[in-house]
């Protein structure tokens, strides 16, 4: 996340007449924000070793436990049919034939 962080900050610096205050952004804001993510202490091999079976296991993001209570207004509306534009790789492509330019006599 800091490394991210890092990239978001550098492409802010990318606006005009922010450039001569990247020094300024880095000091305030980036060591602000390093502050606070930064761990409490550093994590030994005896924290790793501690962690609990319980960290293994993966959900999903989508589940319907987790999205039950997150209800939003753009989920309820309901697409309409829409028309195959095609563009199936398995399919052939009918596409005209290459002709020179033809310059005009004017």
């Amino acid at each position: 996340l800091l490394k991210r962080m890092d990239v978001v900050l550098h492409s802010f610096m990318w606006k005009e007449g922010l450039a001569e205050k990247e020094a300024h952004i880095q000091s305030t804001i980036a060591s602000k924000i390093r502050e606070v993510m930064a761990p409490a202490r550093p994590i030994s091999i005896m924290d790793v070793l501690a962690v609990g079976d319980d960290v293994l296991a993966v959900e999903r993001v989508n589940s319907e436990k987790r999205t039950k209570f997150t209800t939003s207004f753009v989920k309820q509306v309901l697409i309409g049919t829409v028309p195959d534009r095609g563009g199936r790789p398995s399919e052939p492509v009918d596409m005209p034939r290459f002709q020179a330019r033809q310059t005009s006599g004017g």
